[in-house]
């Protein structure tokens, strides 16, 4: 095609920030302490369903790895805790986060000191698989508050308590309780 026909995207980006800046399609308003309280009780709440209900879901083939390296990082932590140097070696590291390495150990991490601290040490769950999956749950948790606090700011209240019970729904229809990240913080660079 001719020229004429490709977009002009450097006037497609000056007018971006009038949008994204709620100069157009929105007008923001300020959040208060009270739209705060919402959104964590909305965490919580949503936290405690994924808890509670964590026992009737069986296991997705790919949580069986992700367990398996949280159990290898966890002797890891243990090192580090009581021999820092020794864990720090090199081959300490590698011997460690081997396991699952085409993935990113930050969520393996916690699930590892959630599995090590709430389920071994303090027993706080009954099922080793539900204290593996519970920082997915509390990704979970932020992620409807933050679809609180954003559609609030956005619209009003209303909006926002619609986009985050919107979210929590849809969110259920996913097999795992959020047990993998992805799928509860798909905007966080470099993945986690």
């Amino acid at each position: 095609g001719a020229r004429g026909d490709v977009p002009d995207l450097g006037a497609e980006l000056e007018r971006a920030p009038r949008v994204l800046g709620g100069g157009l399609a929105m007008t923001p308003r300020r959040l208060t302490k009270g739209d705060g309280a919402v959104a964590a009780v909305l965490a919580i709440a949503y936290v405690a369903v994924l808890v509670k209900t964590a026992h009737t879901l069986g296991y997705a083939r790919d949580e069986g790895f992700y367990f398996a390296a949280a159990e290898s990082y966890a002797g890891w932590f243990e090192k580090l805790f009581h021999a820092p140097m020794a864990a720090l070696r090199r081959s300490a590291v590698d011997a460690a986060f081997g396991a699952n390495h085409e993935h990113p150990v930050f969520a393996k991490s916690l699930f590892s000191l959630s599995w090590m601290f709430l389920y071994k040490r303090f027993h706080l769950f009954a099922e080793e698989g539900t204290s593996f999956r519970f920082p997915g749950m509390c990704f979970a948790g932020l992620t409807v508050a933050t679809l609180y606090l954003w559609g609030t700011e956005a619209k009003s209240r209303r909006v926002g308590l619609l986009a985050a019970l919107s979210f929590a729904q849809s969110a259920g229809d996913y097999p795992k309780a959020g047990s993998t990240i992805r799928y509860v913080v798909p905007f966080a660079p470099g993945g986690l």
